[in-house]
């Protein structure tokens, strides 16, 4: 990222890279704190799927 600031990559291509690598350190951050969390957790979860949104505020009930 830091070698694209200073060559001639236009700027939305700049901005979209900033926006991937923001999305994937939030990722990784979320992997941390998950891992830290018994499998017991990690398996409720995954079973859960898309119902976990609706403990989310703001979000709209799937049908």
């Amino acid at each position: 990222m830091h070698g694209a600031e200073a060559d001639s990559t236009p700027k939305a291509v700049k901005d979209r890279m900033g926006e991937t690598l923001r999305v994937m350190r939030m990722f990784d951050d979320w992997y941390m704190d998950f891992s830290r969390l018994p499998r017991a957790v990690h398996l409720a979860v995954l079973k859960l799927g898309a119902k976990v949104t609706k403990f989310l505020p703001g979000v709209k009930k799937q049908e």
